[in-house]
């Protein structure tokens, strides 16, 4: 197996990981040969290989199979493609519900990625051996490098967790600490708050409910944390990760503009465009409170009309406070996070005694993402993408 890694000098990002590289060298199995390609002096390999985003990693196997690796350029995650396709998909065995939120703590603390937990309760495997084998099925379909699969068997165990959780389903979900799903369809559930990439063939999992799609090429792993805290308010929103540069035919299907290298976000429903931008003037709290109100008593058709200047007066610097939305979903987010946005926060609060429910505000020292509301709605114009 080698693990192919295209850089191009003049590129930035391969600079900033560079680290990243030279930790794998240390950490890779022995199996694992390593290469590298300087791609400015191989422009028939960017060619052959459509590369739009430096650096490229590549994966091939022995059977002379190569796996572009298409996720966020982290080390963990990386390790872990590389153990998958060398060992195939691992199950954890557990003991207790106890081991389980040890484990997801742990991870937790560390900051990791890796804090998606799929764990089957089967505490009888003669009885259950039809849905063990179906479990395991599908949690190859959904493998993503920041999930954890696992079993739990013991029947005392199994039984204090029905009890304790008051539920009889067979699958248990955890994305953070203390915060627990159970299922038993495993494919129709939100499971995984990131994807790698947006593809129609996993969209009817999503059908009908917002995406969450991000982009950066910097600084992505703490960003995407604090994205992650967002889902414990809001568990109907799904997650899914866009790289901008590498997928620039699925943004234009879905009626977003190109990303820039800077960290932007846009919140969508799979089944309408999210193409609108407004740009007005968030200091005027008159002009915020009319956009909110028609968004949420106005028609699709009716509102997209009287905003239609919206399109084409689109804010491209991601250093401007704006407001993304669709039917479903509205977002502001304000860079630069001050005292003065946080007077205009609490008047949005007191605006509306709603809010209390809806209001969902999350911040950094550089930015202020505030997510109004999610009214989800039926879904039939999926076909028009």
């Amino acid at each position: 197996m080698t693990l192919l890694l295209a850089t191009h000098k003049a590129c930035k990002a391969c600079c900033i990981h560079e680290v990243i590289f030279k930790q794998l060298l240390q950490d890779l199995p022995k199996q694992v040969n390593f290469l590298r390609i300087e791609l400015e002096d191989n422009v028939s390999f960017i060619e052959q290989y459509q590369i739009k985003r430096f650096p490229a990693i590549f994966l091939e196997t022995k059977s002379g199979v190569i796996y572009h690796y298409n996720d966020l350029l982290h080390y963990e995650t990386l390790l872990s493609f590389i153990h998958y396709y060398l060992n195939g998909l691992q199950f954890t065995q557990f003991h207790s519900l106890q081991e389980i939120e040890s484990a997801i703590n742990n991870q937790h603390n560390q900051q990791s990625l890796y804090d998606i937990y799929i764990i089957g309760l089967f505490y009888d495997q003669v009885e259950y051996h039809d849905e063990i084998k179906h479990f395991t099925q599908q949690c190859k379909k959904l493998y993503n490098y920041r999930i954890k699969f696992g079993f739990l068997m013991q029947k005392s165990e199994i039984k204090n967790i029905y009890s304790k959780f008051n539920t009889y389903s067979h699958i248990l979900i955890s994305r953070f600490p203390n915060h627990y799903q159970f299922v038993d369809d495993l494919l129709a559930q939100p499971i995984v708050p990131l994807i790698n990439e947006l593809k129609f063939d996993n969209s009817k999992y999503y059908l009908g409910h917002a995406l969450i799609v991000m982009d950066s090429i910097q600084d992505n792993q703490n960003y995407l944390l604090k994205i992650q805290k967002i889902a414990l308010q809001l568990p109907s929103l799904r997650f899914a990760w866009i790289d901008g540069n590498l997928n620039e035919d699925r943004l234009q299907m879905l009626g977003i503009e190109k990303f820039d290298q800077e960290i932007k976000l846009t919140i969508f429903n799979l089944d309408s465009n999210a193409n609108a931008i407004y740009n007005g003037d968030l200091h005027n709290l008159t002009t915020i409170f009319t956009f909110y109100k028609d968004f949420l008593s106005m028609d699709s058709k009716h509102f997209h009309q009287k905003y239609s200047f919206i399109k084409k007066e689109q804010n491209k610097s991601p250093s401007q406070p704006y407001i993304q939305y669709n039917e479903n979903t509205l977002i502001i987010l304000i860079p630069q996070y001050d005292e003065h946005h946080t007077k205009i926060i609490k008047q949005l609060q007191q605006v509306n005694k709603k809010f209390h429910n809806q209001f969902h505000p999350t911040n950094s020292n550089q930015f202020i993402i505030i997510i109004l509301s999610f009214i989800s709605c039926p879904s039939n114009h999926l076909k028009q993408l």
